[in-house]
């Protein structure tokens, strides 16, 4: 199993990092509001961002998409949990903005539609999978992904 790691470098919460587990999802968004840098990036379950039908309608098709280019079987959104949110105080990021999905294939990264997009190593995604050592850019933030196992 993949065991996913992602790494806050720069802005106000630059060194913070979050695991993802294997066969769950986080949501990375904007924060509602400024806080205390010391204070968690981690939302509660009641404070997480409601997804709206299309944004699940998007998650779907890229993991159909990825399941085509692996040769694997189409795995559902359902078969993932929901973690909790990753909270980010940056104005340009979208609310939500990405969606990172991790299970023992590795991890994949999906643009929720947001308004400065998602980049991995430079390059705008609609989607893509993650290898450790991607650096990721949502809004202003930059973000280090580290898998191992």
């Amino acid at each position: 199993m993949k065991r996913v790691e992602i790494e806050v470098l720069s802005g106000e919460q630059a060194g913070f990092s979050v695991d993802v587990l294997p066969g769950s999802y986080r949501i990375l968004r904007r924060s509602a509001e400024s806080f205390d840098v010391r204070s968690t990036l981690i939302s509660s379950q009641l404070e997480q961002w409601q997804l709206k039908q299309e944004d699940l309608e998007l998650a779907a098709a890229n993991l159909s998409q990825r399941a085509a280019v692996t040769g694997g079987p189409v795995i559902s959104i359902e078969h993932f949990a929901r973690a909790e949110d990753v909270a980010i105080w940056d104005e340009r990021m979208s609310q939500p903005h990405a969606m990172l999905l991790v299970n023992g294939d590795g991890a994949m990264l999906v643009d929720m539609g947001s308004r400065n997009g998602s980049y991995v190593n430079g390059e705008r995604i609609g989607a893509a999978m993650l290898k450790d050592g991607d650096l990721v850019r949502c809004g202003a933030t930059r973000i280090h992904v580290h898998i191992s196992g």
